[in-house]
């Protein structure tokens, strides 16, 4: 689980233990659900995407693939990861996601990630996902519940169940799973104990939500 605005140095221990970990189970059903459709070749962006879990998946799918992140080392993790032929397939943009500008795509992923947006910024950034998707195209990832943790920071974005709703109307949804249980997080570099509660979707844009 990425960790909201750590310190550089946890960012960096964080994504380079994640980075070789599976990828994500959005970022796999996502994958799975155009392999169905027999659809190859596509443009993904990843938002967060930290060592690169999810990006080599994709890559390995056949995606193109724009990976953003803000932490230096993680993207010098995920550079060295990729194989030369993998590497001209890939961009890799160095900057925080609230800020950033990504080409039109067929799947964003925001893996673990959405909820480090400042929520006076998660409307601005859910739009821009929305907007930069194709018809048909599918955004995959997580948010973070009302139960969670962190829910209480003001610094991070959280959503509600019937807020989820809003957020995913005009798309068709693919999965939709709650998740709620103890567990630990990364802070300043040691495991503490948390309470996770998170939203994991994949939904395809419909032509009533084109922008």
């Amino acid at each position: 689980m990425r960790v909201p605005r750590p310190a550089d140095a946890s960012a960096a221990t964080y994504n380079c233990q994640s980075g070789r970990h599976p990828p994500h189970d959005t970022a796999v059903a996502a994958i799975a659900a155009f392999q169905r459709e027999e659809l190859q070749g596509g443009r993904a962006v990843e938002l967060g995407c930290g060592a690169g879990r999810d990006t080599l998946a994709l890559l390995e799918a056949g995606f193109r693939v724009t990976s953003i992140d803000r932490d230096e080392r993680s993207l010098e993790l995920l550079r060295g990861r990729l194989e030369p032929l993998k590497a001209e397939k890939t961009s890799l943009l160095l900057t925080d996601f609230e800020r950033a500008d990504w080409p039109r795509a067929d799947l964003v992923c925001a893996s673990r990630s959405l909820h480090c947006c400042h929520p006076r910024s998660f409307p601005r950034v859910w739009s821009r996902i929305v907007a930069s998707l194709r018809i048909g195209g599918r955004f995959a990832g997580h948010f973070l519940g009302e139960r969670d943790g962190w829910a209480s920071r003001a610094d991070l974005s959280h959503v509600r169940r019937e807020s989820l709703d809003d957020l995913l109307r005009g798309f068709e949804v693919e999965l939709l799973r709650e998740e709620e249980r103890e567990g630990e997080v990364l802070e300043a570099g040691a495991l503490v104990p948390h309470r996770w509660h998170l939203w994991h979707v994949v939904a395809r844009l419909g032509e009533g939500r084109a922008e």
